[in-house]
């Protein structure tokens, strides 16, 4: 299991774009904790814009999600077959084809 830990942290995208997660890529059995950090204009070709994960548990709390864009899936942010919460979050300018946030089987 890995267990990610991220307190403050300040992303702006560059010209590289990512498949999934523009900033920030989560996936199966890991743990992860985002806190305090502010994302923008990042960019995924599919989905999650800034921060994408899958087949994990995640608390991100107190982030700021702006201008951020997933060609498919949740603009900012892509959350699939997940525990966890997502609270005290501002969403500004971010876009996506299903919206600024795609959840599917997220347990809270």
């Amino acid at each position: 299991m890995v267990c990610l830990i991220i307190q403050t942290v300040t992303s702006q995208g560059v010209s590289q774009v990512m498949h999934a997660g523009g900033a920030i890529f989560v996936d199966s059995g890991s743990q992860s904790n985002i806190t305090g950090s502010f994302f923008s204009f990042n960019t995924a070709g599919q989905s999650g814009g800034a921060v994408s994960q899958a087949d994990s548990s995640s608390v991100i709390n107190t982030c700021q999600f702006n201008s951020n864009s997933g060609s498919t899936q949740g603009g900012a942010l892509f959350q699939n077959n997940m525990t966890g919460s997502v609270t005290g979050c501002t969403f500004l300018n971010n876009s996506g084809a299903t919206g600024v946030c795609s959840c599917d089987s997220i347990v809270m």
